[in-house]
């Protein structure tokens, strides 16, 4: 939004005239998806601009030297993301979020149970847990 600002001196001889822009203030939203399972290493991010004066660079940073500037991110590992976004007038939000997964199912016991007599009766005995 342009607005034109008029200043005039007692003399009333010179006057001058100035174009300024006024922006509303630049905010973000940042949505996480965490990974849907174990070591899967899907997780998704995406910052939502609002206010502020265009253009918008974005930048996300991450775990294992991670660097993006898109806004909306797919594919994340497990960790701590950080995205800065600074508008044409030098505005600048920076926010964090951080992508996790569930845990693992780890097995903790397996044995085999056999017959003496070798006629193939026995079993497997498994026991599994989520970590």
């Amino acid at each position: 939004m342009y607005k034109s600002l008029t200043v005039t001196n007692d003399c009333g001889a010179n006057t001058g005239a100035q174009s300024f822009t006024v922006s509303s203030i630049l905010t973000v939203s940042v949505n996480a998806t965490d990974a849907s399972c174990f070591g899967s290493g899907n997780g998704t991010a995406s910052v939502n601009i609002f206010g502020g004066l265009a253009p918008f660079p974005v930048v996300w940073s991450g775990p294992n030297n991670f660097v993006s500037s898109e806004a909306s991110l797919t594919g994340l590992e497990i960790g701590e993301y950080s995205v800065e976004v600074i508008d044409a007038a030098n505005n600048v939000v920076f926010s964090i979020i951080d992508i996790s997964q569930p845990t693992a199912i780890v097995i903790n016991s397996s044995f085999i149970i056999n017959d003496a007599n070798n006629q193939n009766i026995g079993g497997v005995n498994v026991a599994d847990r989520w970590r």
